[in-house]
């Protein structure tokens, strides 16, 4: 705008020194050519503050128009802006509530883990209880077998201890049955003197084969541990099938009486009672109970002597071996 204004001052002056300098004769064509050009030169002037004007105008549009557009772009900026904060407090929250939820997580991780962890341990302490009871079970079981196969290896040798006793003795009765084959016609004397003294000595009653004893006489109870035995073994078992020590264990609990056992037959030799019955009279001494006893009668006498039943000699055995059970 300045420009176009410079340029029809510049003119206007041009125009003005042609007239000041110019000769008469060409004055009047002059001033009209000046005319024109003043008035074109006006004319340029008004273009030129029209155009101003407008570009004017069009910058203060434009000045609008940006100063709208940077408004715009503020206010737009700005609630980008707070849409940010807004997002990034959202974000900010989000994240202290996933922290939140996390340490949660974590702390009911880490509570669930100390009570699996508890769980382990409670179950590997039984765990290892166990597997202790169990070796110490093992450990006593071994031991017991250990015991066992010992008490058996002693059983084993006393087996054998005792077989090689039965034998030896097996032998030793063979022997002394040999020995009194052979002096069997000598003691026959001996043995009608003893039986003729123990007629003379026993009452009359003792003379017949069927003797009868009186009340009082089958009722004397005797300690059998002052009765000794005219056998040096015995059958473990009673013509009835029963053990001796089967009738011992019923004389202690009660369930037999001793008034029950039929009492039991002694010869007195040299001051001191030798039974024939020697069963009972275990069975007796195992129970600790006082025996029912009845003087012998010499039919009974002579037939325990063929039966082999003074086995243990003339003044008889305080022991006595049980054979078989």
């Amino acid at each position: 705008m300045q420009h176009h204004f410079t340029k029809a001052i510049f003119i206007t002056f041009l125009v003005l020194s042609q007239l000041i300098f110019l000769p008469p004769s060409s004055a009047a064509q002059y001033n009209n050519n000046a005319w024109q050009q003043q008035q074109a030169a006006q004319r340029d002037a008004r273009m030129a503050a029209d155009r101003a004007r407008m570009n004017a105008r069009m910058a203060a549009n434009r000045a609008k128009i940006a100063a709208l557009r940077a408004a715009e772009n503020a206010k737009r900026e700005a609630l980008r802006a707070a849409d940010n904060a807004k997002q990034n407090a959202k974000n900010v929250a989000n994240q202290n509530k996933i922290n939140a939820l996390r340490s949660t997580q974590n702390q009911n991780l880490l509570k669930n883990q100390k009570i699996q962890n508890a769980r382990i341990l409670q179950k590997t302490t039984q765990n290892l209880q166990k597997q202790r009871a169990m070796e110490r079970a093992v450990q006593k079981t071994i031991q017991n077998q250990k015991q066992q196969v010992a008490n058996d290896n002693q059983l084993k040798i006393k087996q054998k201890l005792n077989k090689l006793k039965e034998l030896k003795q097996r032998k030793d009765r063979e022997k002394r049955k040999k020995d009194l084959a052979n002096k069997n016609k000598n003691k026959q004397g001996e043995t009608d003197v003893l039986v003729t003294q123990t007629l003379k000595n026993a009452p009359p009653r003792l003379a017949s084969n069927q003797p009868q004893f009186s009340e009082k006489a089958t009722k004397r109870l005797v300690d059998p541990k002052t009765i000794i035995f005219s056998q040096d073994s015995i059958n473990g078992t009673f013509k009835d099938g029963r053990s001796v020590r089967d009738l011992a264990a019923s004389l202690k609990n009660g369930s037999i009486k001793p008034e029950d056992v039929p009492a039991i037959r002694t010869v007195e030799r040299n001051g001191q009672l030798v039974s024939i019955d020697n069963r009972r009279l275990s069975a007796f001494r195992e129970a600790g109970i006082p025996i029912r006893t009845r003087p012998a009668t010499a039919q009974e006498i002579l037939q325990a002597q063929k039966q082999g039943k003074f086995s243990a000699g003339e003044t008889g055995s305080d022991t006595i071996r049980i054979r078989r059970q």
